[in-house]
């Protein structure tokens, strides 16, 4: 073929990764490169090809003079992408990911590529972009990069100025407990000074758009424009893709991003900040479902780079992380703390306090919390309510049994509706089916009373509309998330995680019904509340300026205490010691196989015949979890199970998995499976 006058003379074979949807042929494929094509069709780059009888795009991987197949070889079509982006270390990180998830590295590429935009692919790309690099950064010198304020911030911290003397030599990763008033632009600015000086990048994660907008403009406010992107998918197709390539050309060294901006090729990446690595947001939903924290975990420890995971609690999985010598936790000086706190309480959390208020444990808005938002509002000050659910009256229970009501049709739970029948009464109706169940009848009590489990934000809002009159009330939920409120005395009532940023800080905060987030059947339920209440927490105002946080819960659960005593990193290690010694992640790898019982039972049958793991389930699929396409062919319930590995035979788990997935996908009859590596939501 070398001689052949139609095809490259030089290297004539090119190994292509075509992006097929099927396990067993993930897997490269020899194609010819015809003459016209041989500057360009080069590893790293995005070609069309065909494949048995149809068009689809693909990478090469490589150029090589020889092919093993006997056959006679087809011809590439057509460079897509001129752009070598599919090579070295960002070709090693999605194979990781790949094998890590046991998925395809298709799957993998779909999701760390930003999706082609033809016209931006000719434009010219501008000059790289030249940092002032020091030939010499030494932990002295890289402290004095610093203004004297970030040096102060940084010295707030346990270790803290030790551990930025040692960003510039790299393999830095810190579990990074945050100040509630930290200013995390300026951190992320002296970050991005000390990298630049080293001639490295930035790659900054923020769980979605409202973090990333408000931070970014602070950064560009404090650094300028030049060599910072955003990059999520709120830009636009043509703006990611283009800052996409601008960051592989090194023409930008700063990208500050959401999920999809993880993959970002940065050259010479210096430091990666993940904030809030404990939201649950950074575990993907499309295959192979990776774990973002993990991603970037291995990404810094091949590169070498500094990974700090930031946020104003602690995460199980990093926790585990600090106890297995991976890294190490930054913590505030206590002495600190107590300057930035405000006054955290539980009503009735000692006797002085029930003698006072026989009630305060009963209530659901109890008169301490009563007292602290009046004499905020006085101050003129905005308060907050956080309330565990949207709407009016989100769920319903028994008024006598307290046993969920349940949907007569399909079993769905039952919720009040804004309609009302001929007496002026809300009509029950179900949330999943949207029946209505005008007479109720109780399955395990027979009673046909009705009563709230819990109240939603907006009935909270009427509520207490009429307990504070003269008050503007503003409600902040889902798709009418609020990102900022204006100054002034008013009420805020906010579902967890969409709390607006007050100017000046909260007055005071009451976090209501505490018991509807810590009772889910989660195994991240506990870690997530710890996280929604700090988040919101950290919101207030210090006690020195008059801030307090009511929850209104038992003062005796653990988390409440966690909260009270500001102790995420304590609560965070005896979570992951409690799971440990029950043998559940973050500890034990669980891979969990969705699909029709049939399947997913022989399955797990083919695994378990070549390699030792415990086997658990099957069980029903989580709450909220989609239903694998499988099971809408087969017309069987979707069901799970789920494997476990014994401690340190993990890979070869994963590898058997692996196996069985492409000997499956090869054979027409067999019925595909959803795989899961280390779901977020087990069961």
């Amino acid at each position: 073929m070398a001689g052949s006058p139609h095809f490259a003379s030089e290297n004539p074979i090119a190994r292509v990764l075509p992006l097929l949807d099927v396990p067993h042929l993930d897997r490269p494929f020899d194609y010819s490169v015809p003459t016209d094509l041989s500057d360009t069709a080069q590893p790293g780059v995005r070609v069309r090809v065909t494949f048995h009888g149809r068009q689809v795009d693909g990478y090469v991987l490589e150029r090589c003079a020889q092919s093993d197949f006997p056959g006679k070889l087809t011809p590439i079509r057509k460079v897509t992408s001129p752009h070598p982006v599919f090579t070295g270390s960002y070709r090693e990180l999605v194979e990781w990911t790949a094998h890590r998830y046991a998925g395809t590295i298709a799957d993998v590429i779909r999701l760390a590529i930003p999706p082609r935009v033809a016209r931006v692919d000719k434009e010219e790309i501008p000059a790289t972009r030249v940092p002032d690099v020091l030939k010499s950064v030494d932990a002295d010198l890289s402290y004095d990069l610093l203004a004297e304020e970030s040096r102060a911030a940084w010295g707030r911290y346990r270790w803290g100025t030790s551990m930025v003397a040692a960003l510039p030599r790299g393999g830095v990763r810190a579990a990074w407990q945050l100040l509630p008033h930290e200013d995390l632009a300026a951190r992320a600015c002296d970050l991005i000074t000390v990298a630049r000086a080293a001639g490295g990048s930035v790659l900054i994660l923020v769980p979605d758009q409202y973090d990333l907008d408000p931070l970014y403009n602070d950064i560009v406010q404090r650094l300028g424009d030049t060599g910072i992107a955003a990059l999520s998918a709120a830009s636009g197709q043509a703006p990611r893709y283009r800052n996409w390539l601008y960051a592989f050309y090194g023409v930008v060294d700063v990208v500050i991003g959401t999920r999809g901006a993880a993959f970002t090729p940065l050259r010479n990446l210096h430091t990666v900040l993940m904030v809030d690595d404990g939201n649950d947001i950074y575990a993907d939903l499309h295959a192979p479902y990776p774990h973002l924290r993990d991603v970037l975990a291995h990404r810094a420890e091949s590169t070498g780079a500094n990974f700090l995971a930031a946020g104003w609690s602690c995460s199980v999985a990093m926790s585990y992380r600090v106890e297995e010598g991976w890294a190490h936790y930054l913590q505030p000086e206590h002495s600190e703390l107590k300057k930035e706190l405000p006054r955290i309480t539980a009503p009735g959390d000692s006797d002085k306090a029930l003698e006072r208020d026989p009630l305060a444990r009963a209530a659901r808005i109890p008169h301490t919390a009563f007292r602290a938002v009046k004499a905020a509002l006085e101050r003129n000050e905005p308060v907050l309510f956080q309330v565990p659910r949207r709407g009016y009256i989100p769920t319903l229970v028994c008024g006598n049994c307290r046993e969920p009501a349940r949907c007569r049709h399909c079993g769905g739970p039952l919720g009040l509706s804004r309609s009302t029948n001929a007496e002026g009464a809300s009509i029950p109706v179900c949330r999943w089916c949207g029946t209505p169940e005008p007479r109720f009848t109780c399955q395990h009590c027979g009673s046909h009373t009705l009563r709230a489990a819990t109240k939603g934000a907006g009935r909270t809002a009427e509520e207490l509309g009429r307990a504070f009159p003269g008050f503007p009330v503003v409600l902040s939920y889902g798709d009418e998330r609020k990102e900022r409120i204006a100054a002034g005395p008013m009420i805020v009532v906010s579902t967890p995680g969409s709390e607006p940023v007050a100017p000046s800080g909260y007055g005071a905060v009451v976090l209501l019904d505490p018991w509807a987030l810590t009772q889910r059947p989660d195994l991240s339920a506990d870690e997530d509340t710890l996280r929604l209440w700090c988040n919101a927490v950290r919101l207030v105002r210090p006690f020195s300026q008059g801030g307090e946080a009511i929850i209104a819960g038992e003062p005796r659960h653990p988390l409440i205490q966690g909260l009270i005593r500001w102790d995420p990193v304590g609560v965070a290690e005896r979570l992951c010691a409690e799971r440990e010694s029950a043998l559940l992640p973050p500890s034990r790898h669980f891979i969990a196989i969705d699909g029709p019982f049939s399947a997913v039972k022989d399955f797990v049958s083919d695994v378990t015949a070549e390699v030792s793991v415990d086997t658990l389930g099957p069980i029903e699929l989580p709450v909220f979890e989609s239903l694998p396409a499988s099971c809408a062919d087969s017309g069987e319930e979707p069901l799970r199970m789920l494997l476990r590995d014994n401690g340190d035979n993990f890979d070869d788990i994963l590898s058997e998995v692996r196996k069985i997935s492409r000997y499956r996908s090869a054979k027409t009859k067999n019925i595909p499976v959803r795989i899961h590596v280390d779901p977020t939501r087990i069961g």
